[in-house]
């Protein structure tokens, strides 16, 4: 729905966006809590970490709505330097405390080939209070803007978000504005299944299905995959390097 907004032009020329985006500790998953069936993805030598698979996959989405960045300029900082580890079997018992070897904040911003700013902070391990955003995510256009908020759930990406542009529910907006939207039968999954890892593999899956009968489907490809990791590997890179921009056209 955002996407076909943004393609219309209806909040026209996009001029900037913001991310915040919270790992919530109740999940345990990274820092400073994680339970003991997450322990491959606490060593960064596995490739596995807060930034190359949450904030990746999120990224795949800032990419697929408003381009690839141009330039990227980024700081890091390992806010937890311990890790409780509990037992995924029994969430009571706690097992030990290791150190961490990973970032747990990310905070990179640069242009993107449209031109357009862009301003991302990725956090892991802070509570869910009342009131706490766990995503934010502002598209400002010359003409109007799009908000994606959730306070709750655990991995972005698989959260039941509000959407809206210009303060409207996106699907109420939509219809004001006379945009057509068809929802595809194939996709339509049950309230429990709303938000969930379900909801986002069948999407894929069915969108995959419908290229190979001949058709087109909108699915992630090898190609935007590499387009995000470029963009992982210069985040790497400028914190290695003491915020260095990185040029990425």
């Amino acid at each position: 729905m955002v996407k076909k907004v943004i393609d219309y032009g209806k909040i026209g020329k996009i001029r900037s966006s913001t991310f915040v985006g919270n790992l919530p500790r109740e999940p345990r998953y990274y820092q400073p809590e994680a339970n003991d069936a997450n322990l491959y993805s606490l060593d960064k030598t596995n490739g596995a970490t807060l930034l190359t698979i949450p904030t990746a996959h999120k990224l795949s989405a800032f990419i697929y709505l408003l381009g690839p960045f141009a330039t990227v300029s980024a700081t890091g900082s390992r806010q937890y330097p311990t890790i409780d580890i509990y037992s995924a079997q029994d969430p009571t018992k706690f097992l030990r405390t290791i150190k961490s070897n990973a970032l747990d904040h990310f905070t990179f911003s640069g242009s993107l080939k449209s031109g357009a700013h862009a301003s991302i902070t990725w956090k892991s391990g802070y509570k869910s209070t009342p009131g706490r955003k766990n995503l934010l995510w502002i598209i400002d256009g010359e003409e109007g803007s799009v908000t994606f908020e959730a306070d709750d759930g655990n991995i972005m990406g698989t959260l039941d978000q509000k959407v809206s542009v210009n303060g409207k529910p996106v699907d109420e907006y939509m219809k004001d504005e006379g945009i057509e939207w068809v929802d595809d039968p194939a996709l339509v999954v049950e309230e429990h299944e709303k938000g969930t890892f379900f909801e986002s593999i069948r999407r894929e899956w069915v969108e995959f299905g419908k290229s190979l009968r001949g058709g087109h489907g909108e699915f992630v490809s090898l190609d935007d995959a590499i387009e995000v990791q470029r963009v992982v590997d210069a985040v790497e890179r400028s914190v290695e390097l003491g915020g260095l921009g990185i040029n990425l056209i």
